[in-house]
């Protein structure tokens, strides 16, 4: 689970879904013994318990993955930017603790690690969440997964338009949507994304 190519395919389909390069894939690793979320600017996959109050329980969080922005005017509160939003930081945190993560290629208890990653990078380049049936049945943003579901393995089409969209006239460093008002923090905002098991 989590190897490096694993991460590189994940990237790489992302890059792909852009039409540009935001993942650097094998050219910027670096190992960290920091863990978890915490702005500290790195960004950084996390292997373990979620450690942060996520107001609950954490027992059905397969991962979270926490973004930063800022506005690409420097100095700018984002409750007053108007020139867009770039994404300055994000963290990711798969709950291994308290879920089987993995290869899910025939193991129906297994929470299959590709569409688990894919769907946390989706955060990561802007994506919320879907959860009407008519989106989870084919979209690898859908907030929940089950265990043995190996379906969304790729990007779907639907998806792809809309990264390929957020994604077209952006300029380095590439931007964001703008987060929600209220998850401001002075002149940066942290957004928390989580996927639950179905």
């Amino acid at each position: 689970m989590g190897d490096i190519s694993t991460f590189v395919n994940i990237e790489q389909q992302w890059n792909g879904a852009a039409q540009k390069t935001i993942f650097c894939g094998n050219n910027c690793r670096h190992t960290t013994t920091t863990s978890g979320i915490t702005l500290n600017g790195k960004n950084q996959i996390s292997f373990g318990a979620i450690t942060i109050d996520v107001g609950g329980s954490t027992d059905d969080i397969i991962a979270l993955t926490a973004s930063w922005y800022r506005c690409l005017t420097a100095n700018v509160p984002i409750p007053y930017c108007t020139t867009g939003f770039s994404t300055y930081e994000w963290d990711m945190v798969f709950n291994t603790a308290e879920n089987n993560i993995g290869n899910a290629d025939g193991h129906s208890s297994v929470l299959d690690f590709l569409v688990t990653g894919l769907h946390e990078f989706g955060h990561v380049m802007g994506m919320p969440d879907y959860y009407s049936s008519s989106c989870c049945s084919t979209s690898i943003m859908c907030g929940r997964i089950g265990a043995g579901d190996i379906s969304k393995r790729t990007i779907d089409s639907g998806t792809r338009q809309c990264v390929a969209g957020l994604y077209a006239t952006a300029s380095a460093p590439a931007q964001a949507p703008a987060p929600p008002q209220q998850w401001n923090i002075g002149s940066s905002s942290r957004l928390f994304s989580f996927l639950d098991m179905i």
